[in-house]
């Protein structure tokens, strides 16, 4: 049994190819903690955390001061193999800070793989599917005619489903939802995220505003803690509703569906603390009839790994999945997994098939 030896992190910074424009205010660069576990045989495992700091108040400065002063010391000496144990360990240590334990749960997922020689969807209970299609998820808030000819152009770049940014003014949104539509025909599928940019009574006028251009679905209209306001909106409309930002844990998960809210759950890692706790999401999930998609925080080719290697296990993510972190980013760290046309390549290396480009450690 080769135990733990060390902890290490490193922040890196990367330039955001396109400027993204939400409900939060809009962003041109993304922070990334990179976690590396080794263990006393030099086997190690890689993880990242992307923090958004409007979602889990971790910036990344905090996420690796959290990481070395308090989490370093619950790993040290003990078995990779205990994830469940170890992730319950760390949760005692530290109840919250969700972002900092998605970077070590993709260290150890990573480190596992290795040492087991398989890749890490096996991990997780193996291929459900062959293949995974990536949605082009930011066409940001802007003018109609500046989305339009957004949303063309990742659709001449062979994408199949957009995501549109809405949710600061009801008329321009629909305004852009119509330009959209019209510029990339019937068959693209459009999915929409107001970012809890409504309250409920907009958020259903919206929806029916917008009913014949036919979204996918509209995600997190309301704001998170109104989880009645979703419930309400989803039992007065004909559109499908995803949760986001109301979506952490697998109590949030709980509450959602005993209150009917939702039919789409949207996870993020950095929200649920990695892998392993959304998996246990999934499952929920699964017993309700909910669908589950994978949303990337512009994470480089490592964590965007990780979130596909994920994808792949759970029965219920039948949708496109937004991991296109690397077609925003300038990523000169990592290599190992290909974004071709909508398609994402996954290794079967062992692990999550990510290899260091440069000397990060």
């Amino acid at each position: 049994m080769s135990r733990i030896i060390s902890v290490e992190t490193r922040i890196v910074d990367t330039p955001i190819l396109t400027e993204i424009k939400t409900t939060y205010g809009s962003w041109s660069r993304q922070s990334h903690v990179i976690v590396k576990i080794t263990t006393e045989d030099g086997t190690y495992g890689l993880g990242e955390s992307s923090p958004l700091e409007f979602f889990t108040g971790e910036s990344p400065d905090m996420v690796k001061m959290v990481i070395d002063q308090i989490l370093t010391m619950v790993l040290i000496g003990k078995d990779p193999f205990d994830i469940e144990a170890l992730l319950l360990a760390m949760d005692r240590r530290l109840p919250k800070n969700a972002s900092s334990k998605s970077a070590m749960d993709g260290a150890l997922h990573d480190l596992v793989g290795k040492l087991l020689g398989i890749p890490v969807y096996r991990l997780l209970g193996g291929r459900c599917r062959q293949g995974l299609i990536t949605a082009a998820t930011a066409v940001g808030i802007d003018t109609p005619d500046k989305m339009r000819k957004e949303a063309r152009g990742w659709v001449e770049k062979g994408f199949r489903t957009l995501k549109l940014k809405i949710g600061i003014d009801p008329k321009t949104d629909e305004q852009s939802i119509e330009a959209v539509r019209d510029a990339v025909g019937k068959d693209i599928r459009i999915r929409v995220d107001a970012n809890q940019g409504y309250s409920a009574n907009t958020a259903i006028q919206v929806a029916k505003n917008i009913e014949k251009y036919t979204p996918e679905y509209i995600e997190q209209p309301v704001p998170a803690w109104d989880i009645e306001g979703m419930a309400h909106v989803r039992r007065s409309v004909n559109i499908p509703i995803a949760a986001d930002e109301s979506l952490y844990s697998p109590y949030d998960a709980m509450r959602l569906i005993r209150a009917e809210a939702v039919d789409v759950f949207g996870i993020k890692f950095i929200k649920t603390g990695g892998l392993a706790r959304a998996k246990k999401i999934a499952n929920l999930a699964e017993a309700s009839g909910i669908e589950c998609v994978v949303i990337s925080p512009i994470e480089t080719a490592l964590g965007t790994a990780a979130g596909a290697h994920w994808a792949l296990s759970v029965p219920n993510a039948n949708v496109d999945h937004e991991l296109v972190g690397p077609l925003f980013i300038q990523d000169s760290y990592f290599e190992g997994i290909e974004i071709i046309g909508h398609s994402i390549e996954v290794s079967d290396r062992p692990g999550v098939g990510i290899s260091l480009k440069k000397n990060l450690f």
